[in-house]
This record gives C-alpha cells, sequence and structure tokens, in this order.
C-alpha cells in the first residue's frame, strides 16, 4: 500500500512548475491600456463636441442667408411696384397686340419672311438636297433655288404702306448716289409693336429733307407712315444650311437668305401727329361745318 504522504512535496513541486508556465498580463500594463482607452475617449468626446460647434455655427449662417434673400427679393419687389406705377409685373409674358394683317406678304418685314420661308418649302419639297457638297444632287438643287430667288424677288416686289420710326434719330440718312439712305424699324401703328428687323430705305433728296425739317419741328421720337416699294433680296449662300448662331441675314431655308430694301415714295407724320402738327393753322387743325 503507497503511503500518499511520501509523494505530497513532488506534487506540490510540480503544480509551481506547472503554474509558472503560464503567462498572465502584468497589472501595470492593464492600466495602462484602460488610461489609453480613457485617453481616446476624451479625445473622441472633444471631437464631437467641436463639430456639433460647427454644425450650430453653419446653421446660423444658413439662416442669415435665407434672411439676406429675403430682405433682397423684398427690396425687389418693391422696386418693381415703384417702376410699373403700383402693379405687380405679369409673371407671365402677354402676347404681342398686333392691329394689322400680317397673313399678306407685303404688310410688315416679318410678314414677307414668313411667306418667303412657306414658298421655299413648297419650292423644295420634290427636290433632293443630297448628302453633302460633292452629291450629284447638290448642283441641281443649287441652281434650282437660283431660279426660285429670282422669282421671289420679282413676285413680292410690293407697294406697302408701313408705320416705321427711326432706328437712331440722332444718326443722320447716308448719301448714296443721288438719294439717302435711312435705317428704320416697321412698328404696329396701334400698339408700336415691332414688326420684324430694321431695315435700309432709299429716300430721295427731296424726301430726306423734309424728313429733317420736320424732326427739328417736331422732335426725334415720331411715328411716320411710309409709303413706297417693297423689294426683296432673297440671296442664295452655297455655304449656310442652318440658322447658325446669330441668324444674320436671316435664313428662309438651306442656302437661302432673306434680305430687302425699300424705296420710299411718302414719308409722312402719322394722321394724329399731323392733326397736332404746330404748322398747321386752326382752319386746317379742326373740320370746317359750314351747314
Amino acid at each position: 500500500m503507497t503511503n500518499p504522504g511520501i509523494h505530497c512535496p513532488t506534487r506540490v513541486i510540480l503544480l509551481a512548475l506547472v503554474l509558472g508556465s503560464l503567462t498572465f498580463p502584468a497589472a501595470g500594463q492593464n492600466q495602462k491600456s484602460i488610461l489609453e482607452l480613457r485617453q481616446e475617449n476624451a479625445r473622441l468626446a472633444t471631437e464631437l463636441a467641436d463639430l456639433k460647434d460647427e454644425l450650430e455655427k453653419a446653421r446660423q449662417e444658413n439662416q442669415a442667408l435665407k434672411q439676406e434673400v429675403e430682405q433682397l427679393r423684398e427690396e425687389l419687389r418693391k422696386a418693381s411696384v415703384e417702376t410699373t406705377g403700383g402693379r405687380l409685373p405679369s409673371p407671365e409674358l402677354q402676347p404681342e397686340q398686333i392691329t394689322i394683317d400680317e397673313s399678306v406678304p407685303g404688310a410688315s418685314p416679318r410678314a414677307l419672311l414668313k411667306a418667303l420661308m412657306a414658298d421655299y418649302g413648297e419650292a423644295t419639297a420634290e427636290h433632293e438636297i443630297g448628302a453633302g457638297p460633292e452629291a450629284p444632287q447638290r448642283p441641281l438643287y443649287l441652281r434650282h433655288l437660283e431660279r426660285w430667288a429670282a422669282k421671289m424677288n420679282r413676285q413680292y416686289k410690293l407697294a406697302i404702306d408701313w408705320h416705321v420710326r427711326l432706328v437712331d434719330p440722332y444718326a443722320p440718312a447716308v448719301p448714296v448716289g443721288r438719294g439717302y439712305v435711312l435705317r428704320l424699324q416697321a412698328v404696329d401703328p396701334e400698339t408700336d409693336v415691332k414688326l420684324g428687323d430694321p431695315f435700309d430705305a432709299l429716300l430721295s433728296r427731296s424726301v430726306a429733307t423734309r424728313i429733317e425739317e420736320r424732326l427739328q419741328r417736331e422732335g426725334l421720337d415720331s411715328v411716320f407712315r411710309l409709303m413706297g416699294v417693297l423689294g426683296p433680296r432673297v440671296h442664295i449662300n452655297e455655304e449656310r444650311l442652318s440658322e447658325g448662331a446669330f441668324d444674320n441675314p436671316r435664313f428662309i431655308g438651306p442656302f437661302a437668305e432673306f434680305g430687302f430694301v425699300v424705296h420710299v415714295k411718302t414719308l409722312l407724320p402719322t394722321p394724329r401727329e399731323q392733326d397736332e402738327s404746330p404748322d398747321r393753322s386752326p382752319s386746317e387743325q379742326t373740320p370746317r361745318n359750314d351747314r
């Protein structure tokens, strides 16, 4: 029978060796890790507080900007009211008020342009333009357009009766040959709406002299009644396929450009201005009633 007391020291020694072989973190290391965690938490808390401050500052700046925008809008609204005589401007553009019949080609410059566009579409409907300058259809198309342009320049040579304003009242008529060239703008006789682009008018010396004398008497912003002859100048430009950035001259269709000139026969003030003209006697200004 074995005596257990004999091996007790041996077991103690073995237990001590086993325990000694095991590794445990030192108390100092545990304390260091806890300290680093606390420091990291403190840093994160500081950064969070800083972010909150920046966010609040951004909100305040945004609110200030909103107030400035509202103030500017109010100032613009007040300015609009003052310039429109106490009436707020309409948010939508009103359509042009035209009192003439622009379905008639000779009614205005833009009426003539619309008529030429319509004629161009009909004249080229059955003709092929070709895919490029070297296409066999291109020369035929251009020759057809040249004949069409010559026809339009004859067909739309019309007698006209327009109301016009001087584009630049301070610019004198330019001498050309035996006459003068004056830059005019066609307008609606009732609403003063512009009826197309400004144009050149050819005047005789006598007409130009009468205009200059009337401007000196009545002022520079007069509306005149123009009677004369409209001369279309449709031009074929082989390099132009589209309107382009500026559309000048006006584009009728591929290769076709719009132009015209007016030969002035008579240029008089409008009837209302003529009735109020200071150079007329009272008997001329007031209709006589002898009966």
